[in-house]
């Protein structure tokens, strides 16, 4: 089973009942783990993984903020209830795991190293080229400034490119009179003086 990614109100309230993992485990007999001996007793220092912990906080976007819960919760365990507003979240797209990326450092550290976390913690499929949408600066400001600032950015790349092709043609103006002047200068175009 994967993780589920629940969403509730960033509040006071804001939490998940106890599914009682343990967050140590012990060997259970000798074992050799990335080239380093431990002895039955030892302390396990893979666990818990994130696989193992109860929750992970991913981000929080607007007043919601989201999760990444243990695969052992149940839709039961996760009704809203009077003191909380659980959401298991089933539309998210790659632009929620974007912005998880965008502002949990701790994730987008261990996918640089790991791009399989992305599966662990049960995040929606991400294509970098694709989802570039970041929901948490979207949710930021109100929807009519979200899609102002979307409009002036677009002039200004839009001015940006005018500048760039009157500049262009400018620039081909210039050349073709220093190299009229040069032929002028050579003698191989009479200059008329009477007009």
């Amino acid at each position: 089973m994967t993780r589920k990614i629940v969403s509730q109100t960033n509040d006071h309230t804001t939490a998940f009942p106890s599914l009682d993992l343990p967050m140590v485990k012990y060997l259970e007999k000798d074992t050799v783990i990335d080239g380093i001996q431990l002895f039955e007793g030892d302390r396990d220092f893979r666990y818990p993984a994130d696989s193992d912990l109860e929750s992970i906080l991913l981000v929080t976007i607007g007043n919601r903020v989201y999760h990444s819960v243990h695969s052992d919760y149940t839709v039961a365990m996760l009704k809203p209830t009077a003191d909380n507003d659980y959401v298991i979240e089933k539309k998210l797209d790659g632009n929620f795991t974007f912005t998880v990326l965008q502002h949990n450092t701790g994730i987008a550290y261990k996918y640089a190293n790991n791009p399989e976390t992305l599966n662990i913690l049960g995040l929606p499929d991400y294509d970098d080229e694709v989802h570039t949408t970041d929901l948490y600066v979207k949710a930021s400001i109100p929807e009519e400034a979200y899609i102002a600032a979307a409009k002036f950015e677009e002039d200004k790349l839009n001015k940006q490119q005018e500048d760039a092709e009157l500049n262009s043609s400018s620039q081909e103006e210039v050349d073709e009179l220093a190299a009229k002047l040069v032929a002028i200068s050579s003698g191989n175009i009479s200059v008329d003086t009477e007009n």
